[in-house]
């Protein structure tokens, strides 16, 4: 088990100097680093991650540049702790504190400082949820040799982390009352066991796999996943890294090919413990059918389930609502916000609210971020954020987003 190391306690310059030294370092987000030894969540109302995509230190690019952990406060200034990067890279916050990683620490910031713990891993996460005992991420090895996919899943809590791996690419992941499970369409070496059924094998292209449901954590009596079920989905997944679950069971939207290639637009429910699943077609409220490319740039996470409805922020940046029983989808609000494949949203729901954090991608307007009534739908709060946006790339790229939750 990695060693378990509090910065608190240890004389350092901040975590610029811990980490790395680096080709790009913008000035407005260094002039904001706060020192490793001074870091506090404060009064953080909202933070999110800036990194690289990973190619861009992978292949031979130059030096790798730094990532930063942005922490904002109510007036839209801002903070930042620099790590060395986190593809995707994911954060989760709880009562416990704020929970992100880079490829060689996880960190926890809380109210009385900064703990870390040496926890190297792959450089590309899945994604990041707080649970009862601390927080739990998914990572992206890759390819593990012929017929393999590998994922690791990073356990964490204030005193140790623990990395073991699991067979199979869990790009979306859900967080049932704290155990989690990963919807993989890669399965890695489990292929073999959805290879001879018919039922679970595309009749325009047998060589592409279904998806996938195990549970990931805790690890199953081998150290390992344990898988649940399958669907007959394929070419399918909608880019939602968190989806949400109630009593049991995960429900997201899923725009796949069947196993005679037609397209479907479907919303999901799949049991956990039964390893069955249920969908339903994506109709409006006149009956017609949602196409595919309505789901294109969706967002959503593990707090959008509300009241048997699936609430989702569509590519025009209306708040809309699918029942998960029937398919039926409303509209509901407009935040005025986009999530294009030229304008970027990072979107968070949570009980009462839902929040936006809104890239326009021309490198001079400000960073927006709106407050929004789930109930209502009028604007609890919007600020700017000033400094930022002139320096997104692919060398600093708008990552995960995480809210302070209620006490």
């Amino acid at each position: 088990m990695p060693s378990v190391r509090s910065i608190k306690s240890v004389a350092v310059a901040g975590i610029c100097t811990l980490l790395l030294s680096a080709c790009f370092a913008p000035a407005e987000l260094e002039a904001g680093a706060v020192a490793a030894d001074k870091a506090k969540l404060d009064d953080t109302v909202f933070a999110f991650y800036l990194s690289p995509q990973s190619y861009t230190w992978n292949a031979g690019l130059g030096s790798r540049n730094p990532a930063y952990v942005v922490l904002v406060r109510p007036d839209g200034s801002y903070r930042t702790i620099r790590t060395r990067g986190m593809d995707i890279g994911q954060l989760a916050w709880s009562a416990e504190g704020l929970y992100f990683g880079d490829d060689e620490r996880d960190y926890l910031l809380h109210d009385d400082g900064l703990t870390t713990f040496r926890n190297p891993k792959p450089d590309m996460q899945q994604s990041a949820f707080a649970v009862p005992d601390g927080f739990v991420a998914i990572y992206n090895e890759g390819v593990g040799g012929p017929g393999h996919y590998s994922n690791q899943v990073a356990a964490t809590t204030r005193q140790a982390t623990k990395l073991y791996p699991v067979e199979g690419n869990y790009f979306m992941n859900a967080s049932c009352d704290g155990v989690v499970y990963g919807i993989a369409t890669d399965p890695g070496a489990h292929r073999v066991e959805a290879a001879d059924r018919p039922d679970l094998r595309s009749k325009t292209d047998p060589t592409i796999e279904p998806e996938m449901l195990a549970r990931l954590y805790p690890a199953g009596a081998d150290g390992r996943e344990e898988v649940l079920g399958w669907r007959a989905a394929f070419n399918g997944g909608t880019g939602i890294q968190h989806a949400p679950c109630a009593q049991g069971v995960i429900s997201y939207l899923s725009a796949y090919d069947d196993v005679d290639g037609q397209p479907r637009t479907v919303v999901v429910s799949w049991d956990t413990a039964t390893g069955a699943y249920v969908e339903h077609p994506l109709v409006d409220e006149g009956g017609r059918s949602i196409p595919r490319e309505d789901l294109e740039f969706v967002r959503y996470d593990s707090g959008s389930l509300r009241d048997g409805e699936l609430e989702w922020f569509a590519s025009d940046g209306r708040i809309v609502a699918t029942d998960t029983a029937t398919g039926v989808t409303t509209r509901r609000f407009d935040t005025g916000y986009r999530s294009t494949a030229s304008q970027f949203a990072q979107v968070v729901f949570t009980d009462t609210s839902i929040h936006v954090l809104y890239d326009v991608n021309d490198r001079r307007t400000p960073l927006a971020y709106g407050e929004f009534d789930r109930a209502t739908g009028a604007t609890v709060r919007s600020l700017t954020i000033d400094g930022i946006s002139k320096h997104l790339s692919t060398h600093l790229v708008m990552r995960g987003m995480a809210v302070r939750p209620r006490a």
